[in-house]
């Protein structure tokens, strides 16, 4: 389960707009399970033993807007996300990632 606060702000809202974006989220745990899953096989492999049960991630990235017309424009939103307090113990996992999102959106 994730609840999540993302704010935006515009700062060209022209043809082609320029928005900064922001926000962050809580994660709870819901079902610990690993699971291998392939098209004629499944099996279950067990429980995390690094996770806890509640954590936080942040975001900041930019938005890229193109407007094809009043009512449908295409969008392209490279973000960062930081994940804190995801694992019990030290490992080598990185708590990060980057993401680039893309889509449109039309009004009616």
């Amino acid at each position: 389960m994730k609840y999540l606060v993302e704010l935006e702000y515009v700062i060209i809202d022209k043809r082609v707009g320029f928005n900064l974006i922001g926000g962050g989220s809580t994660l709870f745990l819901d079902e610990n399970m690993i699971s291998l899953n392939s098209s004629n096989f499944s099996t279950d492999l067990g429980e995390s033993n690094n996770l806890n049960q509640v954590s936080f991630s942040t975001n900041v990235g930019v938005g890229l807007d193109y407007e094809i017309s009043p009512q449908f424009q295409i969008n392209l939103e490279p973000i960062f996300k930081y994940q804190i307090n995801t694992y019990t113990n030290n490992t080598d996992l990185n708590p990060y990632y980057f993401g680039v999102y893309t889509g449109f959106s039309f009004k009616f």
